[in-house]
């Protein structure tokens, strides 16, 4: 089973206990890990876990989950939870409360949990790519791995992204491009080719930026900046960008 790692935040202590409402994307059957600070690690933490649909609670699925049996030295709560298998979006909720020495509980906030399968977007990607073939450029090693996990078929070319050229008319069916490039070889071949005429996205996120990660469509290209690629084995919400972003360049 795969473990998957999320960073909360909780506060203890006799006077103020409490967490803010979290939420966190996962896939099903897998160890979830959430590692949360606690101001007094000796406090006892506990969790209910239930299922949720809409903004209800529908049912109790297990009472009494002792959070607090993995605390480090530094504070630092380590709670290890077994997602279920799952068949399509599934919503839970986790209840948590905490106490210190000799102390009453206190409702300590809850977490969400928003449940997906593993093949999640698998069969709307690989309608998409039976309708227009899917072309990689570049190394791309993230992306290729992920497709041939899916089981989406794709076109390999050698070429990197400076070497691409618009599509003539002699070219036979269009394709659709997908590949990494860095932010300043998208801008150089950009201009290179102001004639582009086929559905490409290019993800080249920047950490060094000055300018805030996001998606910029113009026309059939896609230059995707956010941190998209190397969260789709962790991330059900990147796995449907990925989708949404070739849907709409293929569209256009």
């Amino acid at each position: 089973m795969k473990e998957v790692l999320f960073v909360l935040w909780l506060i203890t202590g006799s006077a103020n206990l409490h967490i803010s409402k979290e939420t966190v994307f996962a896939f099903g059957d897998r160890n979830v890990q959430l590692e949360m600070i606690a101001g007094n690690p000796q406090a006892e933490i506990c969790a209910d876990l239930f299922q949720a649909g809409g903004r209800s609670i529908i049912a109790p699925l297990q009472k009494d989950i002792l959070v607090t049996d993995k605390v480090q030295p530094d504070g630092r709560i380590i709670w290890k939870l077994p997602l279920p298998e799952v068949e399509k979006e599934t919503h839970y909720v986790a209840k948590l409360r905490a106490r210190d020495a000799g102390d009453a509980w206190v409702n300590a906030g809850q977490i969400e949990f928003f449940v997906y399968p593993e093949n999640y977007t698998q069969a709307s990607l690989k309608a998409l790519g039976k309708a227009v073939p899917l072309r990689l450029f570049g190394e791309s090693k993230v992306l290729r791995a992920y497709l041939k996990a899916q089981k989406i078929s794709f076109e390999e070319t050698d070429n990197e992204l400076s070497e691409l050229r618009p599509q003539s008319a002699n070219d036979g069916e269009p394709v659709l491009y997908l590949g990494e490039a860095t932010a300043e070889e998208f801008a150089k071949w950009r201009r290179e080719n102001p004639a582009w005429n086929a559905p490409i996205a290019v993800f080249c996120p920047d950490p060094k930026s000055r300018t805030l990660p996001g998606i910029w469509i113009s026309g059939c290209v896609a230059k995707v900046t956010v941190p998209l690629v190397e969260k789709l084995n962790t991330d059900p919400r990147s796995r449907l960008t990925l989708l949404e972003i070739l849907q709409t360049i293929q569209n256009l």
